[in-house]
């Protein structure tokens, strides 16, 4: 099979840091042949880097190009959408960062554009992928600790220009002023939600409380969310960009016990408080995340985190928006 010719729309940060090293160890299965950007110092960047390759600053030209097969979307988020539609409807494939859209609707318009392109969407979200999540879904299915009725979990992570963490992606103009609903939540929370909709499936409904405690990265600085699935399950999530990740926490709790799930292990505990523990991975998913769109491609289908699901992630952060501006709760849309 000739490898898969890829133009890429933006390669700032996530690209140089997370996707890259990855891409550049598949050199049999992929290939950079174009770049677009649209500022001076992405173009003094890809000159330097990439000597020869076609440039543009406009992403249609790329899109359009008759060498590239597959579009890599890395845009800030207002332009993920618009990006990934213009692809497809100029019928190449799409390898595109989360989130899929802004809101449920902008999402489902691009679920929409996929069924009428006769092409593939492949979704980054490296969350999804985490081997650590396939551990703990094996062990709450196979019914240690009972029928699940609850989980509680703190994912709080700063993310500021001074202190650059997060790996300086909070020194990004799009994310100190987004034009984009619930800022750095829908940014990075969407991570969570992904994986927390691997465990447990979508929610039906949620209700939602937040508090804004600085200027920039938008309406929420700490949101705290109370998600209603089938069963009577529900779940309790504490989300912050602002607040010390010291002391985040996640627990699963059952009939008959309790599952904790630290970094590199997860402790079950029976009702009779005997412990089991079991080591799980730490690996952040990007790898696993580029192996499986590679083997999808290669393929001819889907990867496992699948366009719809990442629509109707994006359909509960919508949700989570609605509940805090109506201060009430909200049934979670359903994708396409």
């Amino acid at each position: 099979m000739a490898r898969i010719r890829l133009g890429l729309v933006g390669f700032g940060l996530i690209w140089d840091q997370e996707h890259e090293p990855i891409v550049n160890t598949m050199t049999d299965i992929f290939e950079v042949v174009a770049l677009s950007a649209s500022s001076d110092r992405s173009a003094a960047k890809a000159a330097a880097k990439y000597p020869g390759l076609f440039f543009t600053r406009d992403y249609n030209e790329l899109v359009t190009h008759p060498d590239v097969d597959a579009v890599v979307v890395q845009t800030p988020i207002p332009l993920n959408a618009p990006v990934t539609m213009a692809a497809l409807r100029a019928g190449k494939d799409v390898i595109g960062e989360k989130p899929i859209g802004r809101t449920c609707n902008e999402g489902t318009k691009v679920l929409r554009v996929l069924e009428n392109s006769n092409r593939r969407l492949y979704v980054l979200d490296n969350a999804y992928y985490q081997p650590r999540w396939d551990s703990i879904k094996s062990a709450v299915s196979s019914g240690v600790i009972g029928r699940v009725v609850q989980y509680e979990q703190v994912a709080h992570s700063p993310v500021d220009p001074v202190h650059r963490t997060q790996r300086n992606y909070g020194t990004t103009d799009w994310r100190i002023n987004p034009q984009y609903p619930l800022g750095y939540l829908l940014d990075a929370g969407v991570h969570q939600i992904a994986a927390l909709s691997k465990l447990f499936g979508h929610p039906q409904e949620v209700q939602a409380i937040s508090v804004k405690l600085r200027p920039e990265y938008g309406d929420v600085d700490q949101a705290v969310m109370l998600f209603e699935y089938p069963d009577s399950v529900h779940g309790i999530f504490s989300h912050s960009g602002m607040l010390t990740d010291q002391r985040n926490y996640f627990y699963i709790r059952g009939t008959e016990g309790v599952i904790e799930v630290l970094r590199d292990e997860m402790i079950i505990i029976d009702n009779e408080g005997r412990e089991q523990r079991r080591p799980i991975s730490t690996s952040g998913g990007a790898e696993e995340m580029w192996r499986a769109i590679a083997d999808a491609i290669v393929r001819g289908r889907e990867a496992p985190y699948t366009p719809k699901m990442a629509s109707r992630d994006v359909c509960i952060l919508d949700a989570i928006d609605r509940a805090l501006a109506l201060n009430q709760k909200q049934t979670i849309a359903s994708s396409l």
